[in-house]
């Protein structure tokens, strides 16, 4: 049997989402086998557990976590699986407007980090 199969691809969609909802990748790592050896071994944190992410409502958060299981096995089977669990979550409107603001702030945040 193949390794990869759809969802890898569900896999990557948590790695996108998890992006967008904390501005940083899943893993911190250091390199190219760091990194391998993370997405590997490591279980990633939930995206409200990062610094500044505190209000990501826990149905979504936890949507995003089960993306990310290792186990294809264990993971959401299928796009069409993943979509009616999106459609059931009660997460507030995000607007284009909301993400730009969000993300200008968050582009403030890291430049003054560097600064000091």
């Amino acid at each position: 049997p193949s390794l990869v199969d759809p969802r890898s691809d569900l896999y990557a969609v948590g790695v996108l989402a998890y992006f967008l909802l904390t501005g940083r990748p899943v893993f911190e790592t250091t390199g190219q086998l760091d990194s391998l050896e993370k997405a590997l071994y490591a279980d990633p944190e939930p995206p409200s557990c990062v610094a500044g992410c505190e209000g990501i409502p826990e149905g979504l958060d936890a949507f995003v976590c089960d993306l990310l299981v290792k186990s294809p096995h264990d993971r959401i089977q299928t796009a069409l699986r993943a979509i009616e669990r999106l459609e059931q979550l009660d997460v507030p409107d995000w607007s284009m407007r909301d993400a730009r603001q969000w993300w200008d702030a968050e582009l403030s945040r890291r430049v003054r980090e560097r600064r000091l």
